[in-house]
């Protein structure tokens, strides 16, 4: 489940999440995701996480949706004990919106 998720700001090009531990919450990762509008809808993504894709039918919706996916993605590899393959992203396309989103791990 999301922590919190913040307003648009610029995109930065980043080696990877910003992760950090917060006593007895957990670890919690800041990353940033791209929505773009298409005929049916909006298409989110994570560019700094290859596969991580949803899609909903608003701003709002793709929002919720992409933190879910990436919820379950992060909570994935950690249980597996596997390494979290990040990504630098490229730039932002000039039809993406990024939103900086904070997700649980583990």
């Amino acid at each position: 489940m999301a922590v919190s998720a913040t307003n648009t700001e610029p995109s930065r090009l980043v080696e990877t999440p910003l992760r950090w531990d917060v006593p007895d919450k957990g670890i919690g990762y800041r990353c940033e995701i791209r929505i773009r509008q298409e005929a049916d809808g909006f298409v989110s993504y994570v560019p700094s996480l290859k596969g991580v894709v949803s899609q909903g039918d608003d701003t709002q919706s793709a929002v919720k949706n992409i933190t879910e996916a990436l919820q379950g993605v992060i909570s994935t590899y950690l249980n597996e004990g596997m390494e979290i393959p990040w990504e630098k992203p490229e730039a932002p396309k000039k039809d993406e919106v990024c939103f900086w989103i904070v997700v649980k791990g583990g």
